[in-house]
């Protein structure tokens, strides 16, 4: 049996290359395109995967870290586990556990996402349907939480550990169903035409928040102690737009859902702040100022009470 196909072979023999490439000097996207023999975009999409590896970029210009590059296992762990998800869902769950357990030997975590939910054998059936039925652009039946729905399958999902059916309902909205939560599933024969630019976007979903009819665009402000994260590890919509010279630099990210950049204005509090949009600025000054005074109240010296 053929497991790794020769589209799969060239996609991490190209990755390699550029590995190779990145580790000499910096390279554009324009320039390892020019060099590989293939489109920018395809170049855009390896560098995102290369970009949790330790390819960094600065400006236009990509590069591979002096520290990044001292251990040639992580990178050939995160390339092999991106390979295998588009191998199909079944073979990748487990290559996940095997790639889990060999990144666990190396002594560090070294792959995105890495721990999982537990998968059965009715999930990884529902995995190979699913995968037919968006290949086909056929629409499905199925039973989800109780209720009967009549759905488009657009993608499958893994988001913070968790596998999600990005799909169309029968009332047109966007809809993300758990896949463990599936209780009946079934191929129809009615066909659908799926819209290619939520496709596109769905490409840059990293959460479960994600909701295709809202698009806003927040500017960041990060700290000079925090920058250096952000760059090592872009976000997949990140732009810098700015620097100042104490450091900092300003960088905008767009966002759908406001619990997609929620967790991570929270982590990084105080070394980033939101300069737009206002009502995202004011909502998470407001938030913040809510749980200072809440703490405050429960920290506050209680008087002994007196007879």
């Amino acid at each position: 049996m053929e497991f790794i196909s020769d589209i799969q072979n060239e996609k991490y023999n190209r990755i390699n290359r550029i590995i190779a490439l990145l580790k000499t000097r910096g390279y554009t996207i324009s320039e390892l395109a020019e060099l590989l023999g293939v489109s920018a975009k395809t170049i855009s999409r390896d560098l995102q995967i290369l970009s949790h590896q330790g390819a960094t970029r600065k400006g236009r210009t990509w590069s591979m870290g002096e520290a990044q590059t001292s251990s040639d296992e992580r990178l050939v762990i995160g390339v092999l586990d991106d390979v295998a998800r588009g191998m199909g869902a079944q073979f990748y769950h487990k290559a996940h556990v095997v790639l889990k357990q060999l990144s666990s030997g190396l002594g560090e975590q070294f792959v995105v996402n890495i721990d999982s939910e537990k998968l059965d054998e009715k999930d990884f059936d529902n995995f190979v349907l699913i995968e037919r039925a968006i290949k086909q652009s056929v629409k499905i039946l199925c039973e989800y939480k109780s209720r009967k729905h009549l759905v488009e399958p657009l993608r499958l999902a893994f988001l913070e550990g968790f596998w999600y059916l990005m799909l169309i309902d029968e009332d047109g909205k966007f809809k993300k169903f758990h896949l463990r939560s599936f209780e009946k599933l079934t191929l129809t024969n009615e066909h659908f035409e799926a819209d290619e630019k939520l496709i596109e976007r769905l490409e840059n979903v990293r959460t479960a928040w994600f909701e295709p009819e809202n698009k806003y665009v927040a500017r960041l402000l990060l700290s000079p102690y925090v920058v250096k994260y952000f760059l090592r590890r872009p976000l997949p919509t990140q732009r810098v737009t700015g620097k100042d010279p104490d450091g900092s630099v300003e960088i905008e990210v767009d966002f759908t859902n406001e619990m997609e950049l929620k967790p991570l204005i929270y982590y990084y509090i105080p070394h980033i702040k939101v300069l737009e949009p206002k009502w995202f600025a004011d909502l998470i000054k407001e938030e913040t100022a809510e749980y200072a005074k809440d703490i405050s109240e429960i920290t506050k010296p209680k008087k002994a009470f007196q007879i």
